[in-house]
């Protein structure tokens, strides 16, 4: 990803900034308690899209730019990328989705255009998407799963995985699980 000081210093980069803002913070905007709308749960864009986005292996922008619009198997369409915002909206933030002209979703655009304004069209960048875990040769143990849970993941996202919230219950401070 671009270093933020690469923000133009115009209305496009407030664009932008706000953009980066809204995917940092979703719930503080959007969330149940947002302050520009309800549409969403507490959940923010980074808590899968790492860094806002701009972590390598962690879901990151960088290829988005250059290959919306494109065809998902999921929908059986061909798709934009306003498409696959609200789908976030609605599926993984379990909320509404943002009108595709409105001023938050033109400005996750810009953010998510920023990010890959440097990939050249029909690259998938280095780091694009997420890192595929070794598969075990042997089935899955749920029992052994349940251990490793208890061990790395219950102290942060709880005991059932449902996440903590933030002291202002605006956000997760650790998202739960099922996002």
């Amino acid at each position: 990803a671009p270093e933020e000081n690469e923000i133009p210093v115009d209305s496009n980069g407030d664009l932008i900034r706000y953009g980066k803002e809204l995917v940092a913070n979703t719930a503080k905007y959007l969330g149940p308690k947002g302050i520009v709308a309800h549409l969403s749960n507490s959940m923010n864009c980074q808590n899968c899209h790492i860094d806002a986005g701009r972590q390598n292996f962690a879901n990151p922008f960088s290829g988005v730019k250059n290959n919306y619009p494109r065809y998902r198997e999921r929908s059986g369409r061909v798709e934009s990328y306003q498409f696959r915002v609200n789908e976030c909206m609605q599926r993984s933030m379990n909320g509404l989705p943002l009108d595709s002209s409105s001023l938050e979703m033109r400005a996750i655009v810009a953010y998510v255009n920023w990010i890959g304004k440097d990939v050249p069209s029909g690259v998938r960048p280095l780091g694009a998407g997420t890192k595929m875990p070794q598969l075990l040769n042997r089935a899955a143990d749920p029992q052994k799963g349940k251990i490793v849970f208890i061990n790395n993941c219950q102290r942060c996202h709880g005991e059932n995985g449902q996440g903590v919230l933030s002291a202002d219950g605006v956000n997760y401070t650790y998202p739960p699980l099922w996002g």
